[in-house]
């Protein structure tokens, strides 16, 4: 009997004190007064005993072993909504208002002032031009401001609206010529924020006749093994007046060997250029004319031009290091060294001196113009190697390495 007396006073006991701890880690800061004078801050209340009461974070007193506590704090600057979250830490904060606080009204933004475009004027089909909002100040909190265009069809807008982020004072965006016109068109773009609209005219001139920019093209020059793009100084042909998509194809001669017509609109916006592009790596030595032709799937204009390349025998070989290098005994790297000219595909190897220990002549692509001293050199010191290479038609280069590798 006395055993059964003894294990039911634990379980009171023990229930009694978890009761006791679920309480106290539910139990929450008790704000009576809560008020803010001039600077000056006053909160009193009840928390547990002997806590640091912390008012937004910042702690300020410490209750008494009773759980009252008392701050009476000047210097203070109250937040803007005129609450403030009071803790004792045993528990989630209480949020209370400030009385004699007033809220500060959310700050207005600055005025719309201006919209302006550049150019003001456009006459090609796909062209743009790149418009500004402006405000009187630097935006607060994010400013959305409001586009439209009076020609929808034939001048849109880019987005039917833009941010001003905080902290900027203008946002930018784009008018674009659509569609074509066949009288002098006014546009009207309007830009509104906060009841303010501002606006800016943009001119719509019909476009100019189709035609290749000029009636005879020379590109180039090329030469034999080498891209093209890499060596001619123009490897474009532009048309004007478009309407819409253009096609380009040769109706007589032909290309170079080894060269070909380029869609620079590829993986672009459809018909977002007017042109087209010489690519390719040219194979003979040669001078070609053909007639290049581009037609407007629009209306079905149709222009030419005579486009003339002349392709030179290969260039000599070269032979250039991506220097500095300093390699470190224990740290793995590579000097990368880079071919050019002839025609590839290139072979190197090394026909002098040694490299350094631990280190190989790597060429990982077969053909291709790069080559590598590789590896984690094991022997600190100077160390002299010649290299040679070899392009497919057998011209040679040579250039002598001296490198040094540090210890340690």
């Amino acid at each position: 009997m006395n055993g059964r007396r003894r294990i039911l006073a634990s379980v009171v006991v023990i229930v009694a004190l978890l009761l006791g701890s679920a309480g106290a880690a539910q139990a929450a800061v008790t704000v009576t007064r809560a008020s803010v004078s001039g600077t000056t801050l006053r909160l009193e209340g009840r928390a547990a005993a002997s806590r640091p009461i912390t008012v937004d974070g910042v702690r300020m007193a410490t209750s008494s072993s009773s759980g009252s506590f008392k701050i009476d704090r000047s210097g203070y600057v109250p937040p803007a909504d005129c609450t403030v979250d009071v803790n004792d830490g045993s528990a989630a904060a209480v949020t209370v208002t400030l009385s004699g606080c007033t809220v500060a009204p959310p700050s207005a933004a600055p005025p719309l002032t201006s919209v302006a475009l550049s150019p003001t004027a456009l006459s090609e089909v796909g062209s743009l031009a790149v418009g500004e909002v402006l405000l009187a100040g630097a935006a607060t909190s994010p400013v959305t401001v409001a586009l439209s265009s009076s020609h929808p069809g034939t001048a849109p807008v880019s987005v039917p609206s833009v941010t001003v982020a905080a902290g900027s004072t203008q946002a930018v965006f784009t008018v674009a010529y659509t569609t074509a016109v066949t009288t002098q068109t006014s546009v009207t773009i309007s830009a509104s924020a906060g009841g303010v609209t501002k606006t800016t005219l943009l001119t719509i001139n019909p476009p100019p006749a189709f035609a290749f920019l000029t009636p005879s093209t020379t590109l180039g020059p090329g030469f034999v093994g080498t891209s093209f793009v890499d060596t001619a100084s123009g490897t474009t042909i532009s048309v004007t007046g478009r309407v819409g998509c253009i096609g380009f194809d040769v109706v007589a001669g032909q290309l170079p060997d080894g060269l070909f017509l380029l869609d620079p609109n590829q993986g672009a916006t459809s018909c977002k250029l007017p042109a087209i592009a010489v690519s390719g790596v040219p194979t003979t030595v040669q001078t070609s004319t053909f007639t290049l032709r581009a037609t407007d799937a629009a209306n079905g204009a149709q222009a030419t031009t005579v486009v003339t390349i002349t392709i030179n025998p290969a260039l000599g070989l070269t032979i250039t290091p991506q220097l500095p290098w300093s390699p470190v005994v224990g740290a793995f790297s590579n000097l990368w060294v880079t071919g050019s000219g002839g025609v590839i595909p290139y072979t190197w190897v090394r026909t002098a001196g040694l490299l350094p220990p631990g280190m190989s002549l790597v060429q990982d692509n077969p053909s291709g113009p790069l080559v590598r001293v590789t590896g984690t050199p094991s022997t600190a010191g100077t160390f002299s190697f010649t290299l040679r290479l070899t392009d497919a038609q057998g011209s040679t280069g040579v250039q002598a390495f001296t490198v040094t590798v540090a210890p340690l």
